[in-house]
């Protein structure tokens, strides 16, 4: 009888450890996952002379050394070497100005996480270019 009831306060005291561990550890991830993945990196590679025909790549990996931090609420007016006007939006959601040269590559760090694609408007004509994750 005695083995029993200390059986099961072990049982029972284990148990509860066990679930601390669990919500301490989910509570961690939760925290951790949010500062790695709460942000993404868009590469932009402008492989023709038309900044529009470039492809946008989203990543959380910040590889590009050129790195621009993304504003939701900034305007996002693109250049390219013909000093042609190119609007980008991002799920309706305005991004910063940066100038695109033709045969460069460069980076936007995203403000949180998301596989949709960006619109451009070169010149008042809507294309979309491709976004995808790596």
């Amino acid at each position: 009888m005695i083995f029993q009831t200390s059986f099961k306060k072990k049982i029972v005291s284990i148990a509860i450890v066990g679930a601390c561990l669990i919500i301490l550890s989910y509570v961690f991830l939760n925290w951790f996952t949010n500062i790695e993945l709460n942000t993404s990196t868009a590469f932009i590679e402008s492989k023709s002379k038309n900044t529009h025909q470039a492809e946008i790549i989203i990543s959380n990996k910040k590889i590009m050394p050129e790195t621009i931090q993304v504003e939701p609420k900034s305007l996002a007016v693109w250049k390219n070497s013909s000093n042609k006007t190119v609007k980008l939006s991002f799920d309706n959601i305005p991004l910063s100005t940066v100038e695109i040269k033709p045969g460069k590559s460069y980076s936007i760090t995203l403000p949180y996480k998301s596989d949709i694609k960006f619109s451009v408007a070169p010149l008042g004509a809507y294309g979309i270019i491709k976004a995808r994750l790596q």
